[in-house]
């Protein structure tokens, strides 16, 4: 059971960090980015990078949750 609130934790952390990058990309750019959006722009493309990146992780996280169950 432990392990269970680890993950739900984590996904929880995530998504505080996923969430504080769309505010950051509404907050600069006016909308939610895209790949297509990075055009050589390194800020953008890093932000970009990183929502993908937690992303990534949350389904790996909720993959784990679900084999749990």
């Amino acid at each position: 059971m432990d392990n269970v609130e680890v993950l739900q934790d984590e996904i929880s952390s995530i998504e505080v960090q996923m969430d504080d990058i769309v505010n950051t990309m509404i907050e600069k750019y006016g909308r939610f980015l895209s790949l297509r959006d990075s055009d050589r722009d390194y800020y953008k493309a890093s932000l970009i990078s990183n929502y993908a990146s937690l992303e990534r992780r949350k389904e790996q996280l909720i993959g784990q949750l679900n084999r749990i169950y």
